[in-house]
C-alpha cells in the first residue's frame, strides 16, 4: 500500500481482507481429500481504484447477515460494505471471487507518483 502511495487506505483494506478471509475459514467447505480450506488474496491497483479479491473454491455465495445486538458473529460483511466503496461476488469455475474496491482520488495518484520520483 505504501509503495503505491495509498497508506491512507491501509486500515480499511486490512479490515476488509481480514473479514473476507475469515469468511473462507468459517463458511466454506473443506476439501474432501485433504480437509484443508484454500483461498487466494489478490490486491490489484486499477485506474481510479484499489481492488482486493478473495478467491475460494466453494460455490456458496456470502450472505449479508443481520446480527442481533448481543450476537458475537454476523457483522463481517456489514463491515466490508461500510469500509469499501464497492463490494460484490462472482461465481467462477468451481468457486467464487469476493471482491471490494476502494476509490483512489487524484491526490492519492499524485502522492504515489511523487513518492516514486523521490526514490
Amino acid at each position: 500500500m505504501e509503495l503505491w502511495g495509498l497508506s491512507r487506505l491501509s486500515g480499511r483494506v486490512a479490515l476488509t481482507a481480514t473479514e473476507l478471509l475469515t469468511n473462507v475459514l468459517r463458511h466454506t467447505q473443506p476439501d474432501a481429500r485433504t480437509g484443508a480450506r484454500g483461498a487466494r488474496l489478490m490486491v490489484t491497483r486499477l485506474p481510479g481504484a484499489l481492488n482486493i479479491c478473495v478467491r475460494d473454491f466453494d460455490v456458496a455465495l456470502p450472505q449479508l447477515a443481520h446480527a442481533g445486538l448481543e450476537a458475537e458473529r454476523g457483522r463481517g460483511l456489514q463491515l466490508v460494505v461500510a469500509s469499501a466503496d464497492d463490494f460484490g461476488c462472482s461465481l467462477i469455475n468451481g468457486g467464487k471471487d469476493v471482491w471490494a474496491n476502494f476509490l483512489i482520488s487524484d491526490s492519492d495518484a499524485n502522492e504515489s507518483s511523487q513518492g516514486r520520483e523521490a526514490s
